[in-house]
């Protein structure tokens, strides 16, 4: 266990007593996830979670290294943040999209401004699935299972 995971799962508002079992597809596969994001705190609390479910994950901070990790590491899911400094989320979307059509993507973002949704943004450019700030550990365990499940079907993707 990491030292701060109990404030990351804090920041998540994850009950700490709480297990939150590992999925069979991600224990037995081994699936990487890639999350990227600029704040480390949230970065780390996705990535507690994801762990606890029995995913293996990397970590980038903006947008340059979460592209660069994508083609080093290649993941079975990215989880991407939208506003980030360097390279924001939509135009890192955008990329692995052109250069991995297949990859599932998972946006996610607490930015919001009247006319300005950018999950819709991060949907429209090619995310497949999309998850409002602060996050619901659930929901994000959810979520990236099943984009990993869609992943070991590539014919399943829908654009």
């Amino acid at each position: 266990m990491r030292v701060n995971e109990s404030a990351a799962l804090a920041r998540l508002r994850c009950n700490p007593n709480r297990r939150y079992f590992p999925t069979r597809d991600a224990v037995r596969m081994k699936l990487v996830v890639c999350v990227v994001d600029d704040d480390p705190r949230v970065r780390d609390a996705v990535c507690v979670v994801l762990e606890g479910a029995g995913f293996v994950t990397v970590q980038a901070s903006d947008g340059a290294l979460g592209l660069k990790l994508v083609r080093d590491a290649r993941p079975a899911v990215v989880v991407m943040d939208i506003v980030m400094p360097n390279k924001e989320g939509i135009e890192t979307i955008q990329e692995i999209r052109d250069e991995f059509p297949a990859l599932p993507i998972l946006a996610m973002s607490g930015a919001h401004a009247p006319g300005r949704e950018y999950l819709d943004w991060a949907l429209a450019v090619g995310a497949d699935e999309c998850l409002a700030k602060p996050i619901d550990p659930i929901e994000l365990i959810r979520k990236v299972t099943q984009l990993a499940s869609r992943a070991a079907r590539p014919s399943q993707r829908g654009s």
